[in-house]
C-alpha cells in the first residue's frame, strides 16, 4: 500500500501539536491537607510551617487561624497549651472544622476562655481538657451547628475576684450539640444555655461540684432559653 508523503507529514505535525498542548497544561494544585497537626512537644514544631505530621504547629491557635471547611486540627501529644483558641472560619454541613485531642491530657488553660467560638457554624471541639480560665471554659456565642463533645471543663472563674465562670456556655447559639462532657469545680453552672440559645441538644453530660464562691447556687445544667432538648 502506498502512503503519501503529505499524509505522513500531516500526522507528524498533528502529533507534535498535541504533545505541545500536553506540556503547556499546568500541573493541578494539590488539595488542602485533611488534617493539620499540632504538637508543642515536637522539637520540629513551627507555626511558620504547614502543620504536617513531621513539622506540626506549636499552637492550637495557629491551626485555628488557618483551618477551613473539611479540615481537622489534631493535637497528637498530651501537653499544656496556655492559649485561647479562636476559630477564624466556619465549616459547612458536610465538611465541618474539627478540633480534636488525639489523646487524653491535652489541656488548654490560662486565658479568659479555652475555646472562643463566635459567629461561626459547623465547628466541632472534642476531647480537650479546659482548665483554669477566668471566664467560661468553652464559650460559644452567636453561632449555629456547633458540636462540643467529650471534653472536660473545670476550675473556670476567679472566686477571689467574684468573677464566676461556666464550664461550657452557649449564648445566642442555635442548632448545636453539647454531649458527653464532664464539667465540675467551676464557679458557675457546669453547662449553661442563655440569651436566645434555642434548638440545641444537651445530652449525656456529667456535671458536679459547681458553685459560686459567694453562694452555693450553681446548677449542673442551666437552661434559660426555650425549645432546647436535654437528655440524661
Amino acid at each position: 500500500m502506498r502512503i503519501s508523503m503529505k499524509r505522513v507529514i500531516g500526522t507528524v505535525i498533528a502529533l507534535t501539536a498535541l504533545c505541545g498542548l500536553a506540556v503547556a497544561v499546568p500541573a493541578r494544585a494539590g488539595a488542602a491537607a485533611a488534617t493539620l497537626y499540632v504538637d508543642r512537644t515536637n522539637p520540629s514544631c513551627s507555626d511558620s510551617g504547614s502543620g504536617t505530621s513531621t513539622v506540626p504547629y506549636c499552637t492550637i491557635g495557629k491551626g485555628a487561624s488557618v483551618a477551613v471547611a473539611g479540615q481537622t486540627v489534631e493535637v497528637v501529644k498530651a501537653s499544656v497549651y496556655s492559649e485561647q483558641v479562636t476559630p477564624a472560619h466556619s465549616g459547612t454541613s458536610g465538611s465541618p472544622i474539627v478540633f480534636k485531642a488525639d489523646t487524653t491530657g491535652v489541656r488548654v488553660t490560662g486565658h479568659t476562655h479555652g475555646f472562643t467560638i463566635s459567629s461561626r457554624s459547623y465547628v466541632t471541639v472534642e476531647g480537650f481538657t479546659v482548665k483554669g480560665t477566668s471566664g467560661a471554659g468553652i464559650y460559644v456565642s452567636s453561632s449555629s451547628n456547633i458540636t462540643i463533645s467529650g471534653n472536660v471543663a473545670k476550675d473556670a472563674g476567679m472566686p477571689a475576684l467574684n468573677k464566676t465562670g461556666n464550664g461550657i456556655l452557649l449564648t445566642g447559639t442555635t442548632s448545636s450539640v453539647v454531649s458527653k462532657n464532664q464539667t465540675f469545680s467551676n464557679t458557675n453552672h457546669g453547662v449553661s444555655l442563655i440569651a436566645g440559645s434555642t434548638g440545641n441538644h444537651v445530652s449525656r453530660n456529667t456535671s458536679f461540684s459547681n458553685a459560686r464562691g459567694y453562694t452555693r447556687a450553681a446548677a449542673g445544667i442551666d437552661i434559660e432559653s426555650p425549645n432546647n432538648t436535654v437528655d440524661r
